[in-house]
């Protein structure tokens, strides 16, 4: 934990960093050295009810068959993380925007997964633009979800990193397993970040970027579930 505190700190003390994002680090930091009480930050959780009737979803989701619940921080940046679970990545984008990207915010996800434990994509997205994938997660298949108070979301590369690296620890499964979670955090000019590994489970987590104006096969729309107050 020392170590990660002295790694955010190097981070905070960058030239040219947005005095927004140079304030949630240093937020961060001061929680891990006991100084901000966590009820602070605002946290979202998802009700026994709404879990329920997001499970009951699989059925008319393909390939779905269960889904995996983990609380997420949006204080804990792709950066951050990349330095305290290495062992767990092999590529991290060197975008500084995407690297240290936060948010003030704890709360709960849901993510469908198949009979494998690997997060499910909604049919035929790959191949499209970002744009046309963020709206078949948060309009076309948001219609389908209809759960009171839940909100279909394109995650953030910081959340898919850290989901999957719990589903490893808590389930000692991989989440995001043959395919690339297109997520929309820009990271070089037009490009945008995508997580996730080849085919292979036995491969280690990798953030790349793609062009956001171009479809790719390996590049998919996963949807994530989060409380609808939740603001990201």
């Amino acid at each position: 934990m020392q170590e990660w505190v002295q790694e955010g700190q190097r981070i905070a003390s960058r030239q040219g960093i947005p005095p927004s994002e140079k304030e949630l680090i240093e937020a961060y930091l001061a929680q891990m050295r006991g100084d901000l009480e966590r009820s602070q930050i605002p946290t979202f959780t998802l009700s026994g009810e709404q879990r329920q009737a997001i499970r009951a979803k699989t059925c008319e989701i393909e390939g779905a068959k269960d889904i995996v619940v983990y609380q997420v921080s949006g204080l804990i940046s792709v950066g951050m993380q990349y330095e305290q679970d290495r062992p767990y990545f092999g590529y991290v984008t060197e975008s500084e925007s995407l690297r240290n990207l936060t948010f003030p915010v704890y709360f709960e996800t849901a993510v469908f997964v198949d009979k494998n434990g690997h997060a499910v994509a909604l049919p035929k997205s790959n191949n499209l633009l970002m744009e046309r994938q963020k709206g078949m997660i948060e309009t076309d298949f948001a219609k389908t979800l209809a759960v009171p108070g839940v909100k279909a979301v394109m995650h953030h590369a910081l959340f898919w990193t850290q989901l999957d690296i719990k589903h490893q620890k808590e389930r000692g499964q991989k989440l995001l397993v043959g395919l690339y979670a297109r997520t929309p955090d820009q990271t070089f000019v037009s490009g945008v970040a995508d997580v996730g590994r080849f085919v292979d489970p036995g491969y280690q987590l990798y953030v790349v970027d793609w062009g956001r104006g171009y479809g790719d096969g390996s590049v998919w729309a996963v949807p994530a579930v989060v409380p609808e107050a939740v603001k990201i």
